[in-house]
């Protein structure tokens, strides 16, 4: 089997798996050339056979699993034989395996080989790995072992027969609203469990959330109905999740994209705020939420910045205008969950889970219900904003004055400013083209904004009036 795979991926697998130092590897590359220079053809494998470092019958169980990895893809990792790839994501892919050791089947999620070498992406998925294998709640999926073989890193978690609710809501468009608040109580439940030990996930969505079959089916029940009693929603992908008490990290990635999923994604996520706390997946379950009951996401548009910053400033559209007979209760939950303060969310999952419980009961919830506003834009008091000079220095006074708005904050490349009346703030596009980024508006007081104008551009205020754009030009 001399030269049957090549020697650098042969040297690299038995070191791996500790079958040679790479002090061995090295002397049998030196020996190997130096019978080569004689005209013989001879592999590193065999080599290391005949330094005793290896035996023959390993030497050929090393050659077959790499042969079979270049002829034909994974078959096998570790004691995992992989049946039957179940799906693939941004970061990795994840397969039905037989763990050949308990004779058991497992999901198997391995780590797309061109991330390998990327510390971002690998240090996510080993993230990834800690935070599934710490938790352990029937509404979370649970992990069993981390390796790597071959290059390749993986993980292994529970398996159960079923599909996520992306799947199920691209072939139902929606799901009824009771069922749709049994989905939301398991995530919230587990969410919680999360919560307490200290891990936030950061990208709840329905891709993230996967629908466990029952295990029987109940008499009187609709074969196929996959949200029979006996059910189990369980939360998937832990990849950007952080620690608590991790308060100087950010969401966003090396590059500053804001890290999860737009249509789903918090105020405070896709501004890149540090020291987040679990309302951001309250926030996030709110969206998936309201996605289950109406069939739509909360906010559409043509790119996944614009759909950011309608979650910034936007009033939710009322769920009820969507599709008829959701209670009034459902839609209470989902305009809390969704407001765009935290503060004004439930604090807490446990909260969120008392209102869902009176809800299924066909109670109105016991949590006062929210000002629509206060799902629609951010109130700020300027009083209490110290606005840095750079940011000032992006807007000029007489931009300022025109438009009757102040810069507040600038992260992300988004550039939020403070006005009267963000829904009919019509220069939005105006300053995007302007200041070549985007812009998100939040509401103040018309008395603030002056004040504020003149506060930080001072006497530069006066040289800035100008007639207001859209006005009378080249009168005399």
């Amino acid at each position: 089997m001399a030269g049957s795979v090549p020697d650098e991926a042969f040297a690299r697998y038995v070191h791996q798996i500790g079958n040679a130092t790479l002090d061995q590897i090295e002397a049998a590359k030196a020996l190997r050339a130096e019978i080569a220079e004689k005209g013989i053809s001879i592999s590193l494998g065999e080599v290391l056979v005949q330094q005793g470092i290896l035996t023959a019958a390993m030497r050929e169980n090393v050659e077959r699993k790499l042969q079979a990895m270049q002829q034909g893809g994974l078959q096998q990792l570790g004691q995992y034989k992989l049946l039957k790839k179940l799906g693939e994501g941004g970061m990795g892919a994840v397969y039905l395996a037989e763990d050949t050791g308990l004779g058991k089947k497992v999901a198997l999620k391995v780590l797309l080989r061109k991330f390998a070498g990327d510390k971002e992406f690998l240090s996510r998925f080993r993230r990834e790995a800690q935070a599934t294998g710490k938790l352990n709640h029937v509404n979370i999926v649970g992990a069993f072992a981390v390796g790597e073989e071959l290059g390749f890193h993986y993980y292994t978690m529970e398996y159960c027969d079923g599909e996520t609710l992306d799947a199920i809501l691209k072939r139902n468009q929606f799901i009824q609203w009771d069922k749709a608040v049994g989905v939301v109580m398991q995530v919230a439940r587990g969410l919680k469990h999360a919560h307490e030990n200290g891990i936030i996930h950061r990208d709840i969505k329905p891709l993230n959330i996967f629908i466990c079959k029952p295990l029987r089916q109940e008499e009187g029940q609709v074969e196929g109905d996959i949200f029979a009693d006996g059910f189990v929603a369980k939360i998937l992908d832990l990849g950007l999740s952080k620690n608590v008490g991790d308060s100087e990290a950010s969401f966003n990635t090396a590059t500053g994209v804001a890290l999860g999923t737009a249509h789903y994604m918090s105020p405070e996520q896709a501004r890149g705020d540090k020291g987040i706390d679990g309302r951001t997946d309250i926030y996030s379950l709110g969206a998936t939420f309201y996605h289950l009951v109406t069939g739509v996401t909360p906010f559409k548009a043509s790119t996944a910045m614009a759909v950011m910053m309608k979650h910034l400033s936007e009033q939710l559209p009322n769920p009820q205008d969507i599709r008829k007979g959701i209670p009034d209760g459902v839609v209470h939950i989902i305009r809390r969950m969704m407001a765009k303060e935290p503060n004004d969310r439930y604090a807490n999952c446990k909260e969120l889970l008392n209102d869902l419980e009176l809800v299924i009961d066909s109670m109105m919830p016991s949590s006062n219900a929210i000002d629509v506003g206060k799902s629609s834009m951010e109130i700020v008091d300027l009083s209490h904003v110290e606005i840095s000079d750079e940011v000032i220095k992006l807007v000029s006074a007489s931009l300022a004055q025109s438009y009757r708005f102040i810069p507040i904050n600038f992260a992300n490349n988004v550039l939020t400013v403070a006005v009267a009346d963000p829904q009919n703030f019509i220069a939005l596009d105006d300053l995007r083209f302007m200041l070549n980024c985007q812009v998100t508006a939040v509401a103040a007081t018309e008395q603030q904004i002056t004040a504020a104008i003149n506060r930080y551009y001072g006497g530069q205020v006066a040289a800035a009036r100008s007639p207001r754009p859209g006005g009378e030009k080249g009168q005399e």
